[in-house]
């Protein structure tokens, strides 16, 4: 029999890379977290009440998830929040990289889970009423702090009249663009 010599072009540093990768999918908690942020951002403490699992546990699952750029995270004001990565840093990855999330968004989750993700998205929910309702004569009271109305006004908001109530127009202005909801603002 013929041996045929097989040349492999993946270098030292993709498997170092590669490895590691693997043991972080290794670990079932770590791919119902990915689930869980396939379009959602959480907190730790969020996501330790969706799963019932404590602190120290969960950081350290998103310390590895993270180290293998599988979650990134973003800061809203004293909040830190996970989210999926879905930016592989090595490029050469990235396509693995994409079909582990495309599998991975196959899955279901637990009624469990999707019961706990409902509570958490509840509770955020009632704090940005909470939240709204206790402000809202600040920000009627400081508009002209936030914007002007001549910022404020378009042609494409014509339906609107200097007459409106300018609070709520503002509020739906900003909300159009997504910079505020009352269902993103946390407090706490």
């Amino acid at each position: 029999m013929a041996q045929i010599n097989v040349k492999y072009t993946t270098s030292s540093e993709d498997i170092s890379v590669f490895n590691p990768l693997c043991k972080a999918l290794g670990n079932p908690l770590r791919i119902e977290i990915l689930k869980v942020l396939q379009k959602d951002a959480f907190g730790v403490l969020e996501l330790c009440s969706i799963f019932n699992v404590g602190q120290p546990a969960m950081s350290h699952h998103l310390k590895v998830l993270s180290k293998n750029s599988l979650v990134s995270t973003r800061r809203d004001g004293t909040n830190i929040f996970y989210q999926r990565n879905n930016v592989q840093p090595m490029e050469n990855l990235q396509n693995f990289h994409c079909e582990i999330f495309e599998t991975i968004n196959k899955f279901k989750l637990e009624t469990g889970t999707k019961r706990n993700i409902q509570k958490i998205k509840k509770m955020r929910e009632n704090a940005s009423i909470k939240f709204f309702n206790n402000n809202a004569s600040l920000f009627k009271e400081n508009q002209d702090l936030i914007a002007s109305w001549s910022q404020l006004w378009r042609r494409d908001y014509k339906p609107f009249t200097k007459t409106s109530n300018l609070w709520s127009f503002s509020f739906r202005y900003w909300h159009r663009l997504g910079c505020v909801s009352p269902k993103n603002v946390l407090t706490f």
